[in-house]
């Protein structure tokens, strides 16, 4: 959060292996490309059009963000052109766990999670003070234990 609010443009992923046993190698990054390619998945990473599922595909819930500003829309990693948006977020497969609402990298709110196929709605908006990037607004699952997913960002610019 902090390269972020400095004005580096760096994308969440996750990587692991699995060299000392069953609790390394379960994290995996969701990528939102338009095809199955290298190149497809290189534009997708590029911009930013991932998260992070910290427990694994099968253990963590899976999301979904859409943001909607006027005629445009986005999801992980976009930016609009906007001093407010309407973002919808779905969590699917969590139910008992908490959305985390970032802005800038801080909570502004912790939401419980209320079925297998919830969406949380809200209004961000764009904030002074905010670094060169604009303001973001991402979005995190927690449970008991700590996070279960870390989306990348929306910006607000």
């Amino acid at each position: 959060h902090d390269l972020l609010r400095r004005g580096h443009r760096v994308t969440a992923v996750s990587g692991s292996d699995d060299k000392l046993g069953d609790h390394y190698g379960m994290t995996a990054t969701t990528v939102l490309a338009d095809e199955l390619s290298r190149p497809a998945l290189a534009r997708a990473l590029r911009a930013g059009h991932a998260y992070v599922r910290a427990l694994g595909v099968d253990r963590s819930p899976e999301l979904d963000v859409v943001a909607s500003a006027g005629d445009a829309s986005g999801t992980f990693g976009d930016s609009l052109a906007a001093d407010e948006a309407e973002v919808a977020v779905t969590v699917r497969g969590g139910t008992g766990q908490r959305l985390r609402v970032l802005c800038d990298g801080h909570e502004v709110d912790l939401v419980p999670v209320g079925g297998d196929d919830w969406t949380h709605r809200l209004r961000a908006d764009r904030r002074p003070g905010s670094g060169p990037l604009g303001t973001f607004w991402g979005f995190e699952t927690v449970d008991e234990v700590g996070r279960t997913t870390i989306a990348n960002p929306v910006f607000l610019t």
